[in-house]
């Protein structure tokens, strides 16, 4: 796969940004549909973090992974950037430094809201 330039692409929206949002369901699907059309893993993943911080204008405070920025983080079980589809396999997400399991949000909710 080649590399494509992607300075100034950014996501839709940023979850970075919105405390609403269960950090990592948001943007997953944008990830994979930037590899399948041809970015690098490591390319979509910046996409869908440090450039969203800097279109609005918040990379200083979040959108990497440094001491002293604000950061939501999510563990992924498998080689995301061998397979892109590893991406959907999130056993534990950190939320404002609280640790989350998805499965057991969805369960809850499970026959009352969306799909689930």
């Amino acid at each position: 796969m080649h590399a494509i330039r992607a300075t100034h692409l950014t996501r839709s929206h940023d979850a970075a940004m919105r405390s609403t949002r269960l950090s990592g369901y948001s943007g997953k699907r944008e990830i994979e549909l930037l590899a399948e059309e041809g970015f690098i893993v490591p390319q979509a993943i910046r996409i869908a973090t440090l450039n969203g911080s800097r279109y609005l204008e918040r990379d200083r405070e979040a959108g990497l992974l440094e001491v002293g920025k604000r950061a939501d983080v999510v563990v992924i079980d498998g080689h995301v950037a061998a397979d892109v589809t590893a991406i959907e396999r999130m056993p534990l997400v950190f939320k404002a430094g609280i640790g989350i399991d998805p499965a057991r949000i969805f369960a809850a909710f499970e026959g009352k809201v969306g799909l689930y």
